[in-house]
């Protein structure tokens, strides 16, 4: 049984179809990646998948139970945890409370809150500031800081958009050893991404969308070949490893 199951998703915004018949699968373990040109619904599946819009049609399963109509929270009381293509920490809190925002960690005892708290940020490398206010850091440490208060909830899927837009490449290196990092201890990721060279090397399987409709699904090797994904989206001669 798949972790996460897509079937024959369709959502449109007046004229415009967004996401037209998607379907996929995404087994326990794996790291896969979702691209595509803008505006091709990469970020409209995961507002679906995490309950924030609304499908017209088809059906959203997570470890074989049907999900559709659940709330965000919900979603995420069940193992689903995601990033956002803009940031969003809370800025004026300082980067350790950051991670102690999320209210069902009360069922934790508050030493070991801490302690869980702590332990993700040494793995984020942002321990030595975490008395420091969220937006004294830079865009990429936020990425980062994002990134441990996803994990503070001990998601089983891990879904990540654009985790290296606007990032330094010593920390583009960093969040990719960290997601593969995670993989071997049996998280499972999706991720969107433009930076083709990363999401290549890190991602066992790639999704590949065009105008709401997957026209790819493979491995690295397979997807830099595509002749469809070349002409809608990589180019001839585009760069895809580092």
């Amino acid at each position: 049984m798949a972790l996460l199951e897509v079937k024959n998703l369709k959502k449109s915004f007046g004229g415009i179809q967004a996401v037209n018949d998607c379907s996929f699968k995404i087994e326990d373990g794996c790291i896969y990646g979702l691209i595509g040109p803008n505006g091709s619904g990469k970020t409209t599946i995961f507002n679906l998948i995490t309950g924030f819009y609304k499908e017209d049609s088809g059906d959203i399963f997570f470890r074989g139970e049907r999900i559709n109509g659940l709330k965000p929270y919900q979603r995420t009381e069940r193992g689903i945890g995601r990033t956002f293509q803009l940031v969003r920490v809370f800025r004026k809190m300082k980067v350790l409370d950051n991670l102690l925002v999320p209210p069902h960690l009360e069922k934790l005892d508050k030493e070991t809150r801490l302690q869980k708290a702590i332990d993700l940020l040494k793995f984020v490398e942002l321990e030595r500031l975490k008395d420091e206010l969220a937006e004294n850091l830079s865009f990429g440490q936020q990425r980062l800081l994002e990134f441990a208060i996803v994990l503070m909830q001990d998601p089983d899927l891990i879904l990540l958009d654009e985790p290296t837009s606007g990032v330094n490449p010593a920390l583009i290196k960093k969040m990719c050893d960290n997601i593969k990092q995670l993989c071997k201890e049996g998280k499972t990721f999706l991720i969107i991404e433009h930076n083709i060279p990363a999401i290549m090397d890190t991602c066992g399987t790639v999704i590949v969308l065009d105008y709401g409709r997957k026209i790819a699904e493979g491995s690295g090797a397979d997807i830099a070949k595509d002749e469809r994904v070349i002409e809608a989206y990589l180019g001839a001669g585009a760069e895809v490893h580092k």
